[in-house]
């Protein structure tokens, strides 16, 4: 299976597949093109400090609505009219695609939360004011924005790097260099100086915990779903960062203060760096293994039923 080329439908390509060497460096061409202007224009306007901070929550909703819009119609353009093969080759198909994006909400809201609630537990977050939001309209309507931008960036960042990125080096190698060249760019491009080296070890589970998703379902909703509900819900729900970025709004579920050492609350960048979201996204890899090795044991057996009745 890991020296399989195919993730997706094989179909052919018409045009030009990226060498494989090439398409990680291309795949940051395509989010600095789509992020760098959205960037440059927010810092003129002054939704963006001169620290590269957002100053409010509109400024942040604008930058995923008008960055990552941008990147998926890159990443559509691209696949359409350069490589000319479909967009079922990169993921977008399946059945009932609705019912599994929010399958995968589901997923991120119950495993980013469940990391939230052990760091709580362990006494890394003081507990303070609970549904603060649902006093405040325009937080609540600040919330609902946010899911529907936060399932924007997901997508355009699911297209990319478990999509476009993760098939294309897979086609020109195999299953096992896809996925690590997928989730070493996704590291990349997530890297910040600030925290220590190791915390960057969550980023690469994350992506391959991603990686896995597609491989189960041969789709991209689940893995859309699951990234958007799990940004979605760290970044609204408790008043404490996503990836690092504080969104300047009362909390839906309850308002959390870091009270314990970095390693266990994630420190300014958030629970995703801590060593509680490592131990999370390590038990969600080996279970997602092991439910790709019954699927792939059940296909085994279908084609091994299917090769007896033919020769019999």
């Amino acid at each position: 299976m890991w020296l399989s080329k195919k993730i997706y439908s094989d179909d052919i390509a018409k045009g030009w597949i990226p060498w494989g060497l090439f398409a990680p460096l291309l795949s940051m061409f395509f989010i600095l093109g789509a992020v760098l202007p959205i960037d440059t224009l927010l810092t003129n306007a002054g939704f963006i400090d001169k620290d590269g901070t957002f100053t409010g929550v509109i400024g942040f909703i604008i930058f995923l609505f008008s960055a990552f819009s941008i990147l998926a119609g890159i990443i559509v353009l691209w696949v359409k009219y350069i490589e000319r093969r479909s967009l079922c080759t990169i993921g977008i198909s399946g059945h009932k695609p609705i019912i599994t994006l929010w399958k995968g909400h589901l997923l991120g809201i119950v495993m980013s939360g469940l990391i939230v609630l052990i760091i709580t537990l362990l006494g890394g977050y003081k507990l303070g004011e609970v549904f603060p939001s649902f006093f405040s309209p325009t937080n609540l309507i600040a919330i609902l924005i946010l899911f529907f931008g936060f399932t924007l960036q997901s997508g355009a960042e699911e297209m990319l790097f478990r999509g476009w990125l993760f098939s294309v080096v897979t086609r020109k190698f195999n299953l096992v260099i896809g996925m690590l060249f997928s989730a070493g760019v996704f590291t990349l491009l997530h890297y910040t100086p600030d925290p220590p080296w190791y915390v960057h070890i969550n980023s690469f589970l994350f992506s391959i915990f991603a990686c896995y998703l597609v491989l189960i379902t041969g789709t991209l909703w689940l893995a859309i779903g699951f990234h958007a509900g799990w940004n979605w819900f760290i970044g609204t729900g408790f008043e404490i960062p996503i990836t690092g970025i504080d969104l300047d709004i009362r909390a839906l579920v309850a308002q959390l203060t870091p009270n314990g050492e970095v390693w266990l609350t994630g420190g300014s960048n958030g629970p995703e760096n801590s060593v509680i979201c490592f131990f999370t996204l390590l038990l969600g890899i080996i279970f997602c293994q092991i439910k790709l090795n019954q699927k792939n044991n059940r296909v085994l057996d279908v084609d091994i039923k299917t090769d007896s009745n033919v020769y019999s």
